[in-house]
C-alpha cells in the first residue's frame, strides 16, 4: 500500500483517518485504506492487552469481557446503522470513540474498495442510495458522493 503521509507509518495514518479524524476523508486516500473498517492490525499489535507476557508472569485466562464479541462487521449492515445500533455493537467496546457518522463513512470506503475487487449489486444499490439522499449525514453524504465518482471512473 502506498503511504498517505510519508513522514508517518502508513498504520499510524489509516488509524488516523478511521479512528481520529472525525471530518470527510481526501478520496485519495480511500484506497489505501482498503477493508480497514476502524484502525488497523497494528491496533492489535500495540493494545497492552495483547502483547506477550514472560513465561514467568501468571496472569491466567483473560476476563470474559475481553473476549471478542464479534469476528467482523457486514458493510451493508454498517451502512444501515442508527445510532442505537451502533451503541449496541460498541457496548463495552473502546470503538465506541467512533461516532455513527465516522462508522458509516468508514464502511462507505471499505464498500467502495471491496466494489473495485468485484461488484456486488446491494452494495453498489446502497452507496447510490445514501449519495442520492439529501437528509443524510453530510459527512457520509459526500463520502458516498465521491466513492460513486471514483468507481465511475474506474
Amino acid at each position: 500500500r502506498e503511504k498517505l503521509n510519508p513522514g508517518k507509518p502508513q498504520e499510524t495514518n489509516l488509524y488516523e483517518l478511521t479512528i481520529e479524524h472525525r471530518e470527510r476523508i481526501d478520496p485519495a486516500f480511500h484506497e489505501p485504506v482498503g477493508d480497514w473498517l476502524f484502525g488497523c492490525d497494528i491496533c492489535q499489535e500495540v493494545c497492552p492487552h495483547n502483547t506477550p507476557r514472560p513465561d514467568i508472569a501468571i496472569v491466567g485466562e483473560a476476563h470474559e469481557a475481553y473476549a471478542p464479541r464479534r469476528a467482523g462487521f457486514d458493510l451493508l449492515e454498517v451502512l444501515g446503522w442508527t445510532e442505537d445500533d451502533r451503541r449496541a455493537a460498541f457496548t463495552t467496546s473502546a470503538m465506541k470513540r467512533a461516532t455513527l457518522a465516522m462508522m458509516r463513512r468508514n464502511a462507505v470506503i471499505c464498500a467502495a474498495n471491496a466494489l473495485r475487487e468485484r461488484d456486488d449489486a446491494a452494495l453498489r444499490a446502497r452507496i447510490g442510495a445514501i449519495a442520492a439522499d439529501e437528509a443524510e449525514d453530510e459527512l457520509v453524504l459526500a463520502t458516498a458522493q465521491d466513492a460513486l465518482g471514483s468507481l465511475d471512473q474506474a
